[in-house]
């Protein structure tokens, strides 16, 4: 009798191995699905992250080009503005520009010389 109560209890033993397994196996499948759909959750969350860092970043960019417009469209300005001023002083007084002329061509070759 000893021996048929103890294959029965290898029997039940053997029963209950094999649920855990299963049960095992069919929570290790339920965590696979699991971090699977936390892969394409992350994945979207991303992509939504991407588009937002995108289109603040075109629109920086668009504000940055239309201020390099506006700074070079005033330095042109500036540069008309002195270029007028410095051809009206040349006019005025001619031996004035040449002299100024000549020490600063002076003044460059002695550095040139160094």
């Amino acid at each position: 009798m000893s021996t048929v109560s103890t294959m029965r209890s290898k029997t039940k033993s053997a029963k209950n191995d094999t649920a855990s397994t299963e049960d095992i196996q069919a929570e290790i499948a339920s965590i696979r699905g699991n971090i699977a759909s936390l892969g394409k959750t992350v994945a979207a969350y991303g992509k939504t992250k991407a588009s937002d860092v995108q289109s603040k970043a075109s629109e920086k960019s668009g504000d940055l080009i239309q201020a390099s417009e506006q700074a070079i469209g005033e330095l042109q300005q500036q540069l008309d503005t002195i270029s007028t001023q410095v051809e009206k002083q040349v006019r005025a007084k001619p031996f004035q520009a040449l002299a100024i002329a000549a020490g600063i061509g002076f003044v460059v070759s002695m550095l040139a010389r160094r």
